[in-house]
């Protein structure tokens, strides 16, 4: 089995590969600007050094977010491109699963991505699993420091996750045709043109 996982939707562009078992990872750091720039030769880096073609991909995954607008929209339109070039099936992540992964409590636990500001972006999950009951927007009021899982956008979650969580969905049959970004808020242009 042959998956293809993008995250673009921060600062540090993750391009995963598994390949008959084995698992390749291409990682830039701290470059949000150039992630359109560097997607696309990366996957193709990746490819070339393992003997694929993009065809040869069993499953393409990628983060739908939240997190940059730009940088989820480039990951989505990119694994939707190639799933519709090949017609294969879509495996949709989230910033907010990606970070539960390998971390799952035997509580109701929410995750929080910090926004900076006094500002998150969060979702609850029941005990034991990946199943998310609420996201959206939060203040620091809402974080309870002793059980939920803060995190900054550095350290959102170990590189591994991107395969594994998607071996996961591969196993539950979670898939789609189309993948669509998770945004919590309207977009700086957006946000200017309703002012």
């Amino acid at each position: 089995m042959n998956i293809l996982a993008v995250d673009s939707a921060f600062e540090n562009l993750l391009v995963g590969l598994k390949n008959n078992g084995k698992t390749y990872y291409k990682t830039f750091e701290k470059d949000l600007k150039k992630h359109n720039a560097t997607l696309l030769p990366a996957i193709e880096e990746l490819l070339n050094e393992n003997s694929l073609k993009l065809f040869d991909i069993d499953y393409f995954a990628v983060n739908t977010g939240p997190g940059s607008f730009t940088g989820i929209r480039l990951g989505v339109c990119t694994i939707n491109a190639f799933a519709f070039a090949t017609g294969k099936k879509i495996i949709e992540l989230d910033s907010f699963s990606l970070s539960a992964f390998n971390r799952i409590k035997g509580y109701d636990y929410k995750v929080f991505i910090d926004c900076l500001n006094g500002n998150f972006y969060g979702a609850e999950f029941k005990k034991s699993s990946l199943h998310k009951i609420k996201a959206g927007e939060y203040t620091e009021n809402d974080i309870n420091y002793d059980k939920d899982i803060v995190l900054k956008q550095k350290d959102f979650y170990k590189k591994e996750n991107i395969i594994e969580l998607s071996e996961y969905k591969i196993s539950r049959n979670e898939f789609t045709d189309y993948a669509v970004p998770s945004y919590y808020k309207k977009s700086q242009a957006e946000r200017e043109l309703d002012r």
